[in-house]
């Protein structure tokens, strides 16, 4: 799952279960087109691995303090549902990466910032600083507000491939110059 900003909500509650020490999500019920519906993901699945890192001896807080350092990371994570857990435990096989079971969901983006769910009441953005872009395949180069660049103006650098919003289309495009209107 790639947020389009740093801030935007995925639309799932991490859990954790203390008595038997795993972590599970819950879908936000307000977030109906959320990226987590989107990437399939279920009321009480087990996290199992993090952005490619076992996080099942992680307490909660160790969880998100990884979730939260990453917060600019597309977000991938292994889970399985509650059966598949407990048939991993009960017969205390081990969860890794190459199982062959694993099935590799398409990556999912968020589509749009004016239509997701974030952490603050707007998104606030400097609406004097731009980007000059060359478009993909092209050799137009624009002005564009950074806004409008799906990627955290504080990991934007110069010659960065981004997905850039135009008049309700995503475009891909290289961040060839930043600057700032006086």
């Amino acid at each position: 799952m790639q947020r389009a900003i740093s801030q935007q909500i995925l639309g799932v509650y991490f859990l954790y279960f203390a008595p038997q020490r795993f972590h599970y999500i819950e879908l936000a019920e307000d977030s109906p087109s959320s990226l987590a519906r989107r990437a399939e993901l279920k009321n009480y699945d087990r996290v199992i691995f993090l952005n490619g890192v076992n996080i099942e001896n992680d307490t909660h807080a160790m969880f998100y303090y990884r979730f939260d350092t990453a917060r600019h990371l597309p977000v991938q994570m292994l889970v399985c549902s509650p059966a598949t857990y407990e048939h991993y435990k009960t017969n205390k096989k081990q969860f890794h990466l190459d199982l062959p079971t694993i099935q590799h969901l398409k990556p999912v983006y968020a589509t749009s910032i004016s239509e997701s769910h974030t952490d603050i009441p707007a998104v606030s953005v400097d609406n004097e600083s731009f980007y000059a872009v060359r478009w993909d395949n092209s050799d137009i180069v624009s002005a564009v507000s950074q806004s409008a660049v799906f990627k955290s103006p504080e990991y934007t650098y110069i010659n960065d491939v981004c997905f850039i919003e135009t008049i309700e289309q995503y475009r891909k495009g290289q961040i060839i110059a930043k600057g700032v209107f006086l």
